[in-house]
């Protein structure tokens, strides 16, 4: 099967993180988890997860099935940034509740701050608030 030598052939390459961000392609991201056997947590060049690319990209449906399979939402990038952090670049507020639903660590922080320091700072008060209800350090 073409399809199967092609992804077999690019699968330490970023596939699965490709697939992670793209809508409506959670079918395809089970597939290259459970048929190909493909690490969860595999990191790319940049050190992001299948559930980081997810998280910038605003993928819930992608997200929700990494984090139900294992998916470690706590991984951080090779710049020290955390799935919640990128968590403030979508609009999409139902990602953060979703990332901290696993119990997360709220105030990871890298060196530009933390992921409420990014909400504030880019007006995303909505998602600010959500971080603050489940209590976000507002003093760092």
């Amino acid at each position: 099967m073409l399809l199967v030598e092609n992804i077999e052939n690019i699968k330490d390459r970023g596939a699965m993180h490709y697939v992670a961000t793209a809508v409506g392609r959670v079918n395809a991201l089970k597939y290259l988890i459970k048929d190909m056997k493909l690490y969860v947590d595999f990191r790319d060049n940049t050190g992001e997860t299948p559930l980081s690319w997810a998280s910038i990209d605003g993928c819930l449906a992608a997200m929700d099935y990494l984090l139900t399979i294992g998916a470690n939402p706590e991984i951080p990038d090779y710049s020290n940034s955390s799935p919640l952090h990128h968590a403030a670049i979508p609009t999409d507020v139902g990602i953060k509740p979703l990332l901290l639903s696993e119990g997360i660590n709220v105030d990871f922080t890298n060196e530009l701050g933390s992921s409420l320091q990014y909400d504030v700072s880019s007006g995303k008060h909505g998602t600010a608030q959500v971080l603050l209800d489940h209590g976000a350090n507002v003093r760092f």
